[in-house]
């Protein structure tokens, strides 16, 4: 589970803060899109898509639920888009 405390840092883009969090979800991001779409260059396309709607889309994230529910639907919109 990504912390608060880096989520807050992420928004205010902290060096290394969203690499973080990328590191923290990557390996469950990339096999999601993996079993979404396929092949593995087309789920790295994906994994790469769902981390930039992250990273541009953070500030509206209003908590509601947990982050990486937010997270794997942003991959799963993704990989449906793709």
């Amino acid at each position: 589970m990504i912390a608060p405390e880096l989520l807050d840092a992420c928004r205010r883009r902290e060096p290394g803060a969203f690499e973080e969090v990328v590191r923290a979800t990557y390996r469950k991001v990339y096999t999601q899109a993996l079993r979404l779409v396929g092949d593995r260059q087309d789920a790295e396309d994906v994994t790469q898509e769902a981390y930039l709607r992250v990273y541009h889309g953070l500030d509206g994230f209003r908590e509601e639920a947990a982050f990486e529910t937010w997270l794997y639907r942003i991959v799963t919109n993704a990989a449906m888009s793709f």
